[in-house]
């Protein structure tokens, strides 16, 4: 006859199943609504997601310590998810206070800590509560957290598709949050009924049993400390397999989701497979599945470099991997042998050594590899890193009678990858090429960090192109001129220009040339150094007594900067649908822009050829009504359109265009890649729209907010039909 646990593990199964969808919904809506704080550089991800781990870990290490003294477990899990539910409602409200409160960088990370350690403590609670409540003798324990682990992992897998795909497009943030809610909250009461029935009414404390001291053996210390190399080598390849496969992909919202749900798919796989291995074999399988890891990692590599490669060939290679790190991570539970008192304890314990070695892998990965090695070598060094790994435990296992097994072949691969480090500069250059979407010369400039890979090039004079992660952003053109020179040619006096994405730099170039102060912001560290490429004077622009190019997140610096501006200039990169993009067409962006612009100061942004008509539409309203005074202009090449925004009226006469068109430094700079020169009254002859004639055509609509990024997530529209704006 099936036990009283027996009968109830499948309501656990689903509840925890359902409790991993809800949690990476939480992830996903938390993560970005932490870019308005953080900005949205690889450190500010990082940062994030290491606070997310660090709550799991914490959470696992302090309250999972209870799980082996309480009443009744179901109990104390239905407690824990009806508190991630509660802070998961007042999660939004609570960051938007931490983004409205100006807070510095120190106080804003002591505020976000405080709330997302304590609401992922109880998210890691959860796991060593359920494995010590439904393990009953030691023997089991691999078989019952490797059921765990692939369950709650796939609920995840879920969660990504369901908030990236479906929810955040049709719904918003704000109401995938309170979806995420109302299935925390459905997990917490449905277990807290759960445990009612099993005994007849619901514990009121946890159990006074004396607490066991438990003595740390060398064989602990062992498996703690290997967890954790373990976990700090798989976690290295999250942001890196999210940096290799985005030239691949392109640079939307959605490659982010793909690979965390190719990433998940094989963890969780693996999770749910490595349940059928013998414990006594533990170890020796652990070593040959981070071997095996490894090599795979290399293989996505390698291919990678083909250029006739299909990125959806190469992404269904990625759970391969990731299938054998999954693998592992219920082998580590069968090499302890926990008293049925203490599983709680050691479980607890486990899971906490392999968190805490994945925030390891995650911060060296995105604050420290790719500056130092750029994305391919630092995944061939991790791969090294879990090929030695491997070796060292098969070779601590069974001695030297490795090199007569099959894993010679790890041994040789792992010399292999050694003497790929120490090969010439040239051999590794043909592995690390960057993708482009054409042909690369041998003069262009190639450069990674953090936040991209960069390539630029000049073919002739007034031609060349610049890719950042494997897109075209821009080329050089007259119309990234004008869009510097039209509202500082429109302004009656301008003193202080900013100008968001500094690209080639074209624009930034041309605002100088308004004897003004230039303040240009870009994410990229790597750009600067793209203006020798394209400007004869470009060092000259890096050093010029009225520039200052700022590194960093350009929402961000709005919302923190001091200084006020009387142009701002916005130009991000293409596509619209980039990731991020949404946060410089919003409503609530520009808003923030008034906050900074001086009296009289103006904001324009450029919408090149090529946007959707519903899009564009959407664009044009958002905003129109988000400035007093708007003008819609025809660019200059007839390549798109800028829309020119201000508090006061908008003085487009032809003399007022001419004044500033006198200067022979604006002059000289306009026409120097046209065959005819640039006149006032071909700028004030461009087609134009007011702000009462673009309402009037756009009619009444939805407008972009932060809360609603249909620009940025648009999967359903485009592919189905489906209206989601």
């Amino acid at each position: 006859m099936a036990t009283t646990i027996e009968r109830i593990q499948p309501w656990l199964y689903v509840f925890f199943f359902t409790s991993g969808a809800s949690s990476l919904m939480y992830e996903i809506v938390w993560s970005r609504t932490l870019r308005l704080v953080f900005g949205s550089t690889t450190v500010a991800v990082t940062l994030v997601v290491a606070l997310f781990l660090l709550g799991l870990g914490l959470g696992s290490l302090v309250i999972g310590r209870y799980a082996d003294r309480v009443q009744g477990f179901i109990y104390l899990y239905s407690v824990l998810e009806l508190g991630i539910a509660f802070l998961g409602w007042t999660s939004l409200p609570y960051f938007g206070w931490v983004t409205d409160a100006s807070f510095s960088f120190l106080e804003n990370l002591v505020a976000v800590s405080v709330f997302l350690v304590a609401a992922t403590m109880l998210m890691g609670a959860t796991l060593p509560v359920l494995i010590k409540g439904l393990t009953r003798a030691s023997e089991s324990l691999k078989d019952i957290t490797g059921r765990l682990y692939s369950l709650n992992t796939f609920g995840a897998v879920v969660g990504v598709g369901a908030a990236s795909f479906v929810l955040i497009e049709l719904i918003g943030i704000r109401e995938t949050v309170f979806v995420a809610v109302a299935i925390s909250a459905a997990v917490g009461l449905a277990s807290l009924v759960l445990a009612y029935k099993m005994s007849g009414s619901l514990p009121r404390r946890i159990a006074r049993i004396a607490q066991t001291r438990f003595c740390l053996s060398l064989g602990h210390w062992r498996a703690l400390v290997l967890f954790f190399i373990s976990g700090a080598i798989a976690l290295s390849y999250e942001i890196l397999w999210f940096r290799f496969f985005q030239p691949f992909i392109g640079p939307t919202t959605y490659t982010f989701a793909y690979i965390l749900v190719a990433f998940l798919w094989g963890l969780a796989a693996g999770g749910a497979w490595g349940t059928h291995f013998r414990r006594v074999d533990a170890w020796k399988r652990i070593a040959q599945f981070s071997m095996l890891a490894s090599l795979a990692a290399l293989v996505i590599v390698v291919l990678g470099q083909l250029t006739d490669i299909r990125s959806a060939f190469l992404l269904l290679l990625l759970p391969m991997q990731t299938f054998m790190i999954g693998i592992m991570f219920p082998l580590f539970f069968a090499v302890i042998k926990p008293r049925e008192s203490s599983i709680g304890f050691w479980s607890s314990r486990l899971y906490a050594a392999n968190i805490l070695g994945s925030i390891t892998g995650i911060a060296a990965s995105g604050l420290w590899l790719l500056d130092v090695l750029g994305t391919v070598r630092s995944i061939f060094f991790i791969s090294l890193l879990g090929l030695l790994f491997g070796l060292g435990l098969l070779v601590w296992q069974i001695g030297l009678r490795v090199l007569e097994t099959w894993n010679a072949y790890g041994v040789v691969l792992a010399l292999g990858v050694v003497a790929l480090f120490v090969t010439p500069s040239a051999f590794m250059g043909q592995l690390t090429q960057f993708r482009a979407p054409v042909p690369i010369p041998a003069h262009a400039y190639q450069s990674e960090d953090r936040e991209a890979q960069v390539i630029a090039f000049k073919k002739g004079e007034g031609n060349g192109l610049l890719i950042v992660n494997g897109i075209g952003t821009t080329h050089l053109t007259t119309d990234t001129k004008v869009l510097a020179h039209l509202p500082l040619l429109l302004h009656p006096d301008p003193e202080r220009v900013l100008v968001i994405a500094l690209g080639a730099g074209t624009t930034y170039r041309s605002a100088l040339a308004h004897d003004v102060n230039v303040d240009v912001v870009d994410i990229v560290s790597s750009l600067p150094r793209v203006l020798d490429v394209f400007f004869d004077d470009g060092a000259a622009l890096r050093n010029h007594s009225k520039g200052n190019i700022i590194i960093d997140d350009g929402r961000h610096y709005v919302r923190v900067t001091k200084n006020q501006y009387d142009v701002i200039v916005i130009d991000p990169p293409p596509p619209v649908e980039t990731t991020a993009a949404n946060l410089f067409y919003s409503a609530d962006f520009y808003s923030e822009l008034h906050d900074i612009l001086a009296p009289r100061g103006m904001v324009v942004s450029w919408f090149y050829g090529g946007i959707g008509q519903a899009e564009l539409a959407m664009l044009e309203r958002t905003f129109a009504e988000s400035f007093a005074h708007a003008e819609r202009w025809s660019a200059y090449s007839g390549y798109g359109e800028y829309l020119v925004g201000s508090a006061s009226v908008i003085d487009a006469s032809r003399e007022r265009i001419a004044r500033r068109l006198g200067i022979d430094a604006v002059r000289s700079d306009l026409d120097e890649w046209v065959k005819a020169p640039v006149s006032a009254d071909a700028i004030a002859g461009l087609r134009r729209e007011n702000r009462g004639q673009m309402l009037l055509r756009l009619g009444t609509g939805a407008i972009l907010t932060d809360d609603h990024p249909v620009i940025e997530y648009y999967l359903l529209r485009k592919r189905f039909g489906i209206d989601s704006f």
